[in-house]
Order: structure tokens, then sequence, then C-alpha cells
């Protein structure tokens, strides 16, 4: 099994297992006299077997990504990399959207302006960006190509 396809059905397993959790709350408590539509225990233990599975392939994933090398840097260097991009390319945009907010309803109020270069920060924000989409086709296609380790 590819990385890919792991990460694909690790999502699918979340899916289920939020779908389970769901039956369970609408099965589990009911009004007395009524019947349920399904066994919440048997939901309960396709729960469980959901989580086992998720567990075991979590761990493959783990160390599929620290064991997998792309440009010197293993996979969770990488996906490290993106996380710390993307936090700081967040807290950027904020920075740069609460400048561009324009209070000022009139000509007689007092007019705020911008005391740091704005469009160094918009440029800074959109390499940032770039290396982010960079990595994450880094990501896809090495996780295409890479076998799942066990």
């Amino acid at each position: 099994m590819k990385l890919a396809e792991a990460l694909l059905e690790k999502a699918a397993i979340n899916t289920r297992m939020s779908e389970l959790r769901d039956l369970v709350v609408q099965n589990g408590f009911i009004q007395e006299g009524d019947t349920p539509i399904d066994d919440a225990n048997d939901t309960l233990k396709e729960f469980e077997e959901c989580y086992r599975k998720l567990v075991a392939l979590e761990r493959k994933i783990i160390r599929t990504n620290s064991e997998t090398t792309v440009n010197n840097l293993t996979l969770s260097q990488l996906i490290g990399e993106k996380k710390m991009l993307k936090t700081k390319s967040d807290q950027l945009k904020k920075i740069i959207d609460s400048c561009k907010t324009n209070n000022r309803y009139s000509r007689s109020e007092i007019k705020h302006v911008v005391i740091f270069d704005l469009k160094k920060l918009v440029k800074e924000n959109e390499a940032i960006t770039a290396s982010i989409r960079k990595i994450e086709m880094t990501l896809a296609q090495t996780n295409w190509q890479t076998e799942l380790l066990e």
C-alpha cells in the first residue's frame, strides 16, 4: 500500500468513527419503552475496531514519514516545516488584513497610517505561501511513490 492510500484510508476511518459516534448518541439514549434503530453496543464494538485500525495505521504512517527522506529531509521534517510556515503565514495575513481596514468614515476623523512596510510584508507572505505549495506538491508526489512501512 502506498503512503497516500494509507492517508486516504486514515481519513475514511476518521469519518466512519464520527458517524459511529453519532449513531451511539442517537441510539444509546432513548425514551423508556422505545426500541433503538441500531444496537448501540454493536456500534460501540465497531467504533473500537475502527480505533484499533486507526492506531495501527497511524503507527505505520509515522514510521514511514520518519524514515522516508526527500531533499535530505524526512517527510516528518517537511510536514513540520510546512506547519510552521503555515502558522507564520496565517499570522502575517492577520497583520496585513488588520492594516487594510479603514475605520475613517469622514475626512474630519483622525487618520491612521501604517508605520511599517506593508508591501514588504505582503511579498514575504506571498513567498511563504509559494514555499508551502512547493512542499505540498513534494509531499503529494512522495506519498504516491512511497510504500507504507510495516
